[in-house]
């Protein structure tokens, strides 16, 4: 009976989370805007650090172990110079959305960043999804959600801005960085399994 009991708790156990070491190795060779041989590993190992030091200052919960590489990836394919969201002021184009993760011109002024410093613009990126996850439980916002499904909230509540009653607060919606990173963590466990066959 102890036995059988142990087998079935060891099968429906959840696996551990992603190790940085996978996380990196799916980042390098899955972005999908970059060829891996182009992949700034430098700038990856830097994101890395940034992100370790959040999860372990909050309680982020595992499976978003990940996240801030996934939205490199994601806006800029890890390129520290990346320049989007062009538009056009007195005949000219320029680029609203500037460095790593795309931060708009607010950023600069709120954090004090500079967008083209990778570093500067992760822990900027980091800390306000850190806010808004705090902000979330002051203001009882998305009072049904669990704490991971709060965090994802934060997470989209930071890429794309403006929350309002209107937008019931994004509390059902989702970046589309995360999505990204579900597929990491997808590749990830089908290696393990892989992994564990062979051996």
């Amino acid at each position: 009976m102890i036995m059988s009991t142990l087998v079935a708790t060891a099968l429906f156990m959840a696996p551990p989370p992603a190790t940085y070491q996978e996380i990196r190795e799916v980042a390098v060779h899955h972005c999908h805007t970059k060829h891996w041989y182009d992949v700034n590993i430098d700038v990856v190992d830097d994101l890395i650090e940034v992100e370790k030091r959040f999860f372990v200052n909050h309680p982020i919960p595992g499976e978003l172990r990940g996240m801030l590489l996934a939205a490199a990836c994601n806006e800029s394919g890890y390129n520290t110079y990346a320049k989007g969201d062009w538009v056009r002021r007195k005949g000219r184009r320029i680029p609203m959305a500037k460095g790593v993760v795309q931060l708009h011109p607010w950023w600069a002024k709120k954090y004090k960043v500079d967008r083209y410093d990778h570093v500067q613009s992760a822990d900027a990126w980091m800390t306000h999804i850190v806010r808004q996850r705090h902000k979330i439980d002051k203001k009882n916002w998305c009072k049904r959600h669990s704490n991971l499904k709060k965090w994802i909230v934060a997470w989209v509540q930071t890429t794309r801005g403006r929350v309002n009653k209107e937008n019931r607060y994004r509390c059902y919606q989702s970046p589309s960085h995360y999505r990204h990173l579900k597929r990491w963590h997808r590749f990830i466990e089908e290696y393990r399994k892989e992994f564990a066959i062979a051996d």
